[in-house]
């Protein structure tokens, strides 16, 4: 399932003051859209739009001169187009369009003492992959940049048990806008076989489900602009009535990707 990026836009049926549903000021006449707040009397916003990360021109297309104007309402069109956050640049905005979609392209198989990326660790277990795939208006978006973070949870037989810090990662999209994703259960390993034995032993020997939920910040590659990538997946060897199951397996097989604004910071 492909779902759009950061900046929705909702075609209106009505003027814009009408269809928004912001909340307005009492005293001052001034529509709250949480990033900064529209005058209605004077058909602007109160202050220039701004980005977490830093742009000459926040949210511009420079091929549209109309998003230039940083105190302009949906590039002056808003009896067609719905700022839904106080940041958006209007239809042409350069996150919209933005889509994720990811795939389980190879289930668990056991790796020992196998190093992981960028590090000296070896580390013991289960390992699958999911590829991202990022697109922009369906065309494959190379460049991107991918920082992730991950949330997880784990249960062994049962029972609760920390599952210790995950290993997090940075990537870049390939040229067909991909980049993947190591999915897995494992311990760290000092490189010996017989640590390696024991680690896989406990693997084969017991049922375990881990929960990931993860965040991968996306930095699009010609303007900056950032979108925040989330999706929840599972990966255990436990069977649906509990009992363990003889293979590790990604579940689902693609995960839903959702993809929104990057948490924005107050405007100073």
């Amino acid at each position: 399932m492909t779902l759009p990026a950061a900046c929705h836009f909702s075609e209106a049926s009505g003027h814009w003051s009408i269809s928004t549903g912001k909340e307005r000021d009492t005293e001052t006449g001034n529509d709250d859209f949480g990033a900064r707040y529209y005058s209605n009397r004077f058909g602007r916003w109160l202050s220039a739009d701004w980005s977490d990360i830093p742009a000459p021109v926040p949210y511009a297309n420079l091929s549209n001169p109309q998003t230039l104007n940083l105190y302009a309402m949906v590039n002056d069109n808003p009896e067609t187009f719905a700022d839904l956050d106080g940041h958006c640049g209007g239809p042409n905005d350069p996150c919209a369009g933005i889509s994720v979609t990811a795939e389980v392209t190879q289930q668990p198989t056991m790796q020992v003492n196998q190093k992981v990326p960028g590090t000296n660790t070896q580390v013991t277990g289960p390992v699958g992959e999911i590829t991202f795939t990022v697109t922009k208006d369906g065309k494959p978006l190379p460049g991107v940049k991918a920082t992730e973070t991950n949330t997880v949870t784990q249960t062994v037989n049962g029972m609760k048990q920390d599952p210790g810090p995950p290993f997090e990662g940075k990537t870049s999209s390939d040229k067909n806008g991909q980049f993947k994703d190591a999915v897995g259960l494992v311990l760290e390993t000092n490189g010996s076989d017989k640590q390696a034995k024991v680690v896989t032993s406990f693997f084969n020997g017991n049922a375990i489900e881990q929960t990931d939920k993860q965040a991968v910040t996306l930095i699009l590659p010609q303007n900056g602009v950032a979108c925040l990538a989330t999706d929840t997946r599972t990966v255990g060897n436990v069977n649906a009535n509990g009992t363990q199951s003889p293979t590790y397996k990604i579940t689902p097989d693609k995960p839903t990707v959702t993809v929104t604004p990057l948490p924005k910071k107050p405007n100073p």
